[in-house]
């Protein structure tokens, strides 16, 4: 009976079949595998340009500076290249598209149900914003008229004063 399993794995065709399968599982992964082989071999001693010194107080600033500048640029180029833009399209549109499903569904549940509405509301303030001006300008109009009602009193009352005063005086 051949033993398939070893203590460490597969061997024989197994061990190939196995290893097909995960040589390259995902295709859309090779810009992103890619981006880690270029940082690591732009990391690498002989790619800073200058020898390395690894007792040198620049060393850390001249790594730091190196994997900055390559993680700007390879950012930059990602964010420019067409499959970012063309999720970030997609994004939008799925955001704007469940924005509008949200306001449509709250619109009918708010239709459904007993509740007012935002347009309810204004309409409301708008008719009771009319109906305020309509009784101010009544009031104002009724104040006028009772100012004039007063005045004409007073002249009557301040004609009418004098002649009993001399009535009054004449019967002493």
């Amino acid at each position: 009976m051949a033993r398939t399993m070893t203590n460490y794995g597969l061997i024989g065709p197994e061990r190939k079949k196995h290893n097909m399968a995960f040589e390259n599982p995902n295709p859309s992964m090779d810009p992103f595998a890619g981006f880690w082989q270029d940082m690591m071999a732009k990391m690498n001693p002989t790619g800073m340009g200058q020898p390395f010194a690894p007792n040198s107080e620049d060393a850390s600033k001249q790594m730091r500076r190196v994997f900055f500048d390559f993680w700007a640029t390879q950012c930059e180029e990602y964010m420019r290249s067409e499959q970012f833009l063309d999720a970030m399209k997609q994004s939008m549109e799925n955001a704007m598209a469940f924005k509008q499903q949200t306001n449509d569904f709250l619109s009918r549940v708010l239709k459904d149900t007993p509740m007012p509405t935002k347009t309810d509301t204004d309409s409301l303030m708008l008719v009771l914003r009319s109906f305020e001006e309509k009784v101010l300008t009544r009031l104002e109009s009724i104040s006028r008229r009772v100012d004039a009602l007063e005045n004409v009193a007073k002249a009557e009352s301040s004609k009418a004063m004098p002649a009993k005063r001399r009535t009054k005086g004449d019967t002493q």
